[in-house]
């Protein structure tokens, strides 16, 4: 279970998770009369905030929109992504090397999400500008960067996890992944949030 902490120290639990399936390449994917396999009890699931952590990582993945058949790179935030062939390859290495690097910290390391702006406060980008509600910032892509919240008048959301959890879950997304890349028979499944 995840806890995003917000600077004045209250705690949410959340619920949002991706999942991600294996399935046979053959496995008709019948996305007219909803999402296929959604909330299937097989599912990996993996936190919202983990997947956004990583997300720019996850661009380097050829992957498929299986709505519409166009070959992108990543997963769709909010649809369905199909990883196969050779981004199942690029796919099985990423996802192993967050998972090392996870396994590598603490048993609930306490990592950095998006920046929230509270409400009447101005984004940088136009200062006359109220911020909206649900407003989220990234880090800018200035070198020696390292106060955010200072910068942009923002709270980081901070959230934990169990890291042994988390690991388990990684190294068996990209087993699954190494799998799809070597026989060709199957694919992953991801549901976004």
């Amino acid at each position: 279970m995840f806890f995003n902490t917000c600077s004045q120290g209250q705690a949410a639990v959340m619920s949002l998770d991706h999942e991600f399936l294996l399935l046979d390449r053959d496995t008709p994917l019948d996305f007219e009369s909803g999402l296929p396999f959604i909330h299937d009890p097989r599912a990996l699931h993996i936190h919202d905030s983990v997947i956004g952590y990583m997300f720019d990582t996850l661009q380097f993945i050829p992957t498929v929109n299986p709505e519409r058949g166009d070959e992108q790179h990543g997963l769709l935030y909010y649809g369905s992504t199909v990883i196969r062939g050779p981004g199942a390859a690029i796919a099985a290495k990423v996802f192993h090397a967050w998972a090392d690097l996870f396994a590598a910290g603490p048993p609930r390391p306490r990592l950095t999400g998006p920046y929230l702006l509270s409400h009447g406060e101005t984004d940088d980008d136009d200062p006359g500008e109220p911020a909206n509600d649900e407003e989220y910032l990234t880090a800018p892509a200035e070198p020696n960067t390292h106060d955010l919240r200072h910068d942009h008048g923002g709270d980081p959301i901070r959230f934990e996890f169990d890291r042994d959890a988390l690991v388990a879950a990684l190294r068996r997304l990209a087993d699954w992944c190494a799998l799809v890349a070597a026989d060709d028979r199957h694919i992953v499944l991801h549901h976004g949030i």
